[in-house]
């Protein structure tokens, strides 16, 4: 019998080449260089990406309301039914904030944020869709040395299904999608920085469910979106930098 390829092999010997699994090896150990004396600057400044020619909007005051963390752990769920009130920028401003922001704002020291993030690289972006909010509908970018979001495109409606799987989103008052630049962690990690952007997304995610209870903002984390479209909307090439996450909000309906 003549074996054609590599998977063929893998095959005959019974050897799971699903490539998840294969990445998952590749990525398994990080070795650092010992032969460094001096970390390169690469691996510790910490990169912000702006868009300075579009309008900037300065989100109002930071407050959140006082919460007991175990009442909030307690209250946390995924909500996906919306009233049609708009939410208010004062509460989009606390959200994005205590979820994404910087702690240290006015301080000139490292940017400390309030979730970790692998080797302090801060991979993640923030966009906002605004539909039924304060702010005029539109694609915006959150700036967290500024606490600012920049708008980037402005739109009357829009296509959910061209984005979207779920149905029950179109009645959400804003989307937060989150998207990873890879080689902020991978120039440290490697392979493996691959993995610890996902890990980092997942405790953003998590601060933006907390922060929604005294804010009293419905979320739920949206799986069912389309990458491609949604990267084409926000005019990322899906490579360098794609969509990894978005969280829909709104007031909640219950």
């Amino acid at each position: 019998m003549k074996i054609k390829n590599n998977n063929e092999i893998e095959e005959l010997l019974n050897i799971n080449n699903s490539p998840f699994q294969k990445f998952y090896e590749a990525s398994k150990n990080v070795r650092f260089r010992k032969d460094l004396k001096k970390p390169p600057e690469t691996w510790k400044k910490v990169y912000f990406k702006s868009y300075f020619r579009f309008e900037q909007i300065k989100l109002p005051k930071i407050e959140l309301p006082k919460v007991a963390l175990s009442k909030a752990l307690l209250k946390r769920e995924s909500i996906r039914e919306f009233t049609k009130e708009k939410v208010d920028l004062k509460r989009i401003s606390s959200l994005l904030y205590h979820s994404a922001g910087i702690k240290n704002l006015d301080e000139n020291l490292y940017p400390l944020r309030f979730y970790p993030s692998g080797g302090g690289r801060y991979p993640l972006e923030i966009y906002l869709l605004s539909f039924n909010t304060e702010l005029p509908n539109g694609i915006y970018h959150y700036y967290p040395r500024t606490h600012s979001l920049e708008h980037i495109y402005a739109y009357k409606t829009i296509n959910f299904r061209k984005y979207f799987d779920q149905e029950w989103v179109k009645g959400s008052a804003f989307i937060i999608i989150v998207t990873g630049v890879f080689a902020r962690t991978t120039v440290k990690y490697g392979e493996r920085g691959y993995r610890h952007v996902f890990i980092d997304t997942g405790h953003l995610g998590q601060n933006f469910y907390l922060n929604s209870i005294p804010l009293n903002l419905g979320c739920c984390e949206v799986a069912g979106f389309k990458e491609d479209t949604l990267n084409k909307l926000l005019d990322v090439d899906g490579t360098e930098e794609t969509v990894i996450s978005t969280f829909s909000f709104g007031n909640p309906l219950k």
